[in-house]
């Protein structure tokens, strides 16, 4: 973050979101970029935490509010994400264990 190393917690963690080559990591309202590919990064999150939901999107379970089967969109923090298709029934399977 401009330069610097900033300590992020992993309950602070909201979306992951991959933009090009860079990945993003969204806490609540700050936005931080991580020098690592999506890939790297999906094997260092929990997985009973986080799913992937689009190639460019990952979100914590317990942060999604909504979604929208008819529009393939599911809101976090007031962020809509896409639903890629790929994803769709995993995520759809998993909603039954979200609390």
């Amino acid at each position: 973050d401009n330069n610097r190393m900033v300590k992020i917690r992993l309950r602070d963690i909201q979306v992951v979101e991959v933009d090009e080559k860079y990945c993003f990591i969204i806490t609540g309202q700050r936005r931080h970029i991580i020098n690592m590919r999506l890939k790297d990064l999906l094997e260092k999150l929990p997985r009973e935490d986080f799913i992937q939901v689009h190639r460019s999107f990952v979100v914590r379970k317990s942060a999604i509010e909504e979604v929208n089967i008819g529009e393939h969109t599911l809101r976090v923090t007031e962020k809509t994400i896409p639903i890629g298709k790929t994803y769709k029934e995993h995520l759809l399977a998993t909603l039954n264990y979200l609390a």
